[in-house]
């Protein structure tokens, strides 16, 4: 994409127009200098996929995302920066900068007593998008509210203006998909309901359920292995049925399990995006995600190569010869048929399989095992003796 170096008004809002000229880090730092920050950043996503290795266009974003209001995605700029190997002094300012912004937003989290109707019970912890509650209703019921932060309500409740192309407010499609969840149950996934003011979704809650943290060690014994590969699988089928939606960001930490080992996906956000965003066809954000989880899974030690910004900006052929010159996943492919639709040939360049559900139903029937009783006990022995030590928290 190419802009203009000048920005036109129009109802009021400055706007990088498409043109002749190619955007450059001097175009983009000058428009953020003018105050157009929304324009700069978007500016810089283009700088970026053109030169994905120049550390100095993740720490301008960086500065623009905190300008924004979004402290998580300054930090992930930070993070690719000194991954690329920018100075110690131009990164610490602004990281400083994040975790002031992020210790902000976490005051006073752990003195709510009352969301709504719900009664508030023990504050569960907070992360980037919101603080979780234990909460009582009237009839003394359990439930789990997360309440996102306050720049995550707006974000959710506006349109996206930063991305490349605006991208819709999605607190529609997160109240819709978990109508359509309680209609349509998945295992995964947990029936919940928005929360709601002046007409803005400012959280959700769903019934509470005591889970565990799922860790990478848990994936060492195949029972659990099995179970999450099926689960994860199943439910990206189930959202492409039921709402053309993806989860187009999978990591361990959105996942727990239960005292009988059931699988629970807990990050309801901006994560589940529909099939048609422009961040999904043109970027293809979903497959990047699959082949990352995938990663974690089987081969945890080559992560460092995926979480590289050169592999997050990478095109389609990029990403399909770093799966193939990765041994943990060329092992996956030959030990594991059902997986190779997504990992061999040209999956990655067609994509097209990514987005069909019964191409993942039919990879995920091929995980039918779950965890022993005795694996599942003694999994949960050890969160409890971890949280027992001195200076850790559950």
């Amino acid at each position: 994409m190419r802009f203009r170096e000048t920005t036109q008004q129009s109802g009021g809002a400055s706007r990088v127009e498409r043109s002749g000229g190619a955007v450059t880090l001097e175009t983009a730092g000058t428009l953020m200098v003018q105050g157009h920050i929304t324009q700069s950043v978007r500016a810089l996503h283009e700088v970026i996929r053109a030169r994905p290795d120049d550390e100095r266009g993740y720490l301008l974003r960086a500065k623009g995302f905190l300008a924004l209001g979004q402290p998580e995605e300054a930090a992930r700029d930070l993070t690719w920066a000194q991954r690329l190997g920018a100075d110690y002094d131009a990164v610490e300012p602004q990281l400083s900068m994040v975790q002031q912004s992020i210790a902000t937003q976490l005051q006073g989290c752990s003195v709510v007593r009352r969301i709504q109707d719900l009664r508030v019970v023990r504050f569960l912890g907070a992360g980037m998008e919101g603080a979780v509650y234990l909460c009582k209703d009237q009839r003394g019921r359990r439930f789990v509210a997360k309440m996102f932060h306050p720049h995550r309500v707006k974000q959710i409740n506006s349109p996206v203006c930063w991305c490349r192309r605006p991208v819709p407010a999605v607190s529609e499609q997160i109240s819709d998909l978990g109508a359509a969840l309680r209609r349509h149950p998945h295992s995964l996934f947990f029936p919940y309901r928005p929360l709601t003011a002046d007409g803005r979704l400012e959280g959700l809650y769903y019934p509470y359920q005591r889970l565990y943290p799922l860790r990478p060690r848990h994936l060492h014994k195949a029972g659990f292995r099995s179970a999450l590969l099926r689960e994860v699988l199943s439910g990206q089928a189930h959202l492409i049925d039921t709402m053309a939606m993806v989860m187009s960001d999978l990591h361990l930490n959105q996942f727990m399990f239960d005292v009988r080992g059931r699988i629970r996906y807990i990050d309801y956000g901006a994560w589940l995006s529909p099939v048609s965003d422009h961040r999904n066809v043109e970027d293809r954000r979903h497959v990047l995600a699959m082949v990352k989880f995938l990663v974690q899974v089987f081969a945890p030690q080559e992560q460092s190569v995926f979480e590289d910004p050169r592999t997050f900006h990478a095109s389609a052929a990029q990403l399909q010869q770093r799966v193939d010159q990765s041994p943990g996943l060329q092992r996956c492919v030959s030990q594991i048929p059902a997986l190779r639709p997504f990992l061999s040939g040209d999956a990655i360049v067609d994509g097209s399989r990514f987005l069909e559900a019964e191409c993942y139903r039919q990879a995920a029937a091929a995980f039918a095992g779950r965890p022993a009783p005795w694996t599942i006990a003694r999994a949960i022995a050890g969160e409890v003796r971890r949280n027992l030590r001195p200076g850790v928290s559950g």
